[in-house]
């Protein structure tokens, strides 16, 4: 009988990385890695940092449809070990351009956070993307 051997590689590069020190260069961070089709469908995605709260990358954990996305937290979590992030921001675009947090949003985020504190990373913030702007959840108190 064959067993399998697993092997996980990551490669940090630090030139050029973004300090993110508040939730509006986050937003920016994440503008540069939308596409165009911010208004047609909803994307999600995932911002893992280091300690030095440095930009190790970005992860679309879901890609969906005009009304909705779903995501699948053990994925994005798997992903935050295997790198080794110390925390992550999430952020999720409406393509209505409404900056307002649904109760899937909240209950998305809530979650989240749960199986954050299990593995002692930081869920930082959860960002509402729009062309617009941004709404996040920490400068409103929602996380």
């Amino acid at each position: 009988m064959k067993v399998r051997e697993i092997a996980v590689t990551y490669r940090k590069k630090s030139a050029g990385t973004p300090t993110v020190v508040s939730s509006e260069v986050a937003s920016k961070v994440f503008r540069q890695s939308w596409e165009r089709d911010m208004q047609f469908r909803e994307r999600f995605k995932v911002m893992y940092l280091d300690s030095a709260n440095q930009c190790l990358g970005i992860y679309e954990a879901g890609s969906g449809s005009a009304t909705g996305v779903v995501v699948d937290n053990r994925q994005i979590l798997a992903i935050a070990l295997k790198v080794n992030a110390v925390s992550l921001i999430i952020a999720h675009n409406h393509p209505s351009g409404r900056l307002v947090a649904s109760q899937q949003d909240i209950k998305v985020t809530e979650n989240l956070l749960k199986g954050c504190d299990y593995l002692n990373i930081q869920l930082l913030d959860h960002l509402i993307i729009t062309t617009d702007g941004y709404l996040s959840f920490a400068d409103e108190s929602l996380i």
